[in-house]
């Protein structure tokens, strides 16, 4: 259960790690969030999650977004439209390797793997995902008027990671991003035609992207064969409410949900 390096380009590296087994069911791509990486939520969902599936005979494959790096260096050039296609290129690439294929998105990651899906996907599963980009606590981090200042003079906006307090610089292509016609027009759209398997998780205390986001998600998707989980008393990214701590609990229920809800829609 090794993992391999294995990079894409499109206008720009995308950095991966391919955890092979040695009889495939099939491969599960996991997809981060705005500001997140390759290691996924808390910084080890991802790391976790790829070894529960590789217990359950599935390839797994984690990546960084182009424009994602540990130096954050080029972070400003990130947009909505561009981890899409960053997606769309990997779904193509390992659909000619694959029979099954399953996505995991988180976050803005969940919104991305929507609009990034096609037919070689078979099953989807969704942590707190984005629905309405506006009305979360994203943008907030926009408005300021010395946000708006910095975005005037220099065509970004420096921010803080929100787990380890990194600045990063978010570009003016993402804040002034399309995003009526990214989510009210494609997102709605692309919700109410996907009819593989979906599952959210979400917690229930979430103050960047609200629970409700997810009840309407799981409302508006065509499939049948759907579900969504609570988890309580949590939030965000897995932290208690507050913040401050880690909840690691909230973390395994969302691991275990997500192998399970793969397990049985990936062997049919």
């Amino acid at each position: 259960m090794k993992e391999i390096p294995i990079n894409f380009e499109n206008d720009g590296k995308i950095v991966g790690l391919l955890r092979k087994v040695k009889r495939p069911k099939g491969l599960v791509i996991l997809v981060h969030g705005f500001t997140g990486t390759i290691d996924g939520p808390a910084g080890t969902s991802w790391i976790k999650l790829s070894k529960a599936l590789a217990k359950k005979n599935f390839d797994v494959y984690r990546f960084n977004f182009r424009f994602t790096s540990p130096e954050w260096k080029e972070f400003h050039k990130m947009t909505v439209a561009g981890e899409v296609s960053d997606l769309k290129k990997i779904l193509k690439i390992f659909s000619k390797k694959y029979k099954k294929i399953g996505v995991v998105g988180e976050s803005l990651g969940g919104a991305v793997s929507i609009l990034a899906l096609n037919k070689s996907t078979n099953c989807l599963v969704l942590w707190y995902p984005v629905i309405d980009l506006m009305k979360t606590a994203i943008p907030e981090r926009f408005n300021t008027a010395s946000a708006l200042k910095e975005l005037e003079e220099k065509d970004y906006v420096t921010i803080e990671k929100g787990s380890t307090g990194e600045p990063i610089r978010v570009g003016k292509k993402f804040i002034m991003e399309n995003v009526i016609e990214i989510f009210f027009t494609n997102l709605y759209k692309k919700l109410k035609g996907i009819s593989c398997p979906v599952l959210i998780v979400s917690p229930d205390k979430d103050t960047i992207v609200p629970f409700w986001q997810s009840e309407k998600a799981i409302e508006l998707f065509k499939t049948k064969n759907k579900d969504l989980v609570k988890v309580k008393n949590s939030d965000h990214a897995w932290w208690k409410p507050g913040r401050e701590l880690r909840d690691w609990d909230g973390e395994k229920l969302a691991i275990r949900k997500t192998v399970d809800w793969l397990n049985r829609w990936l062997n049919l």
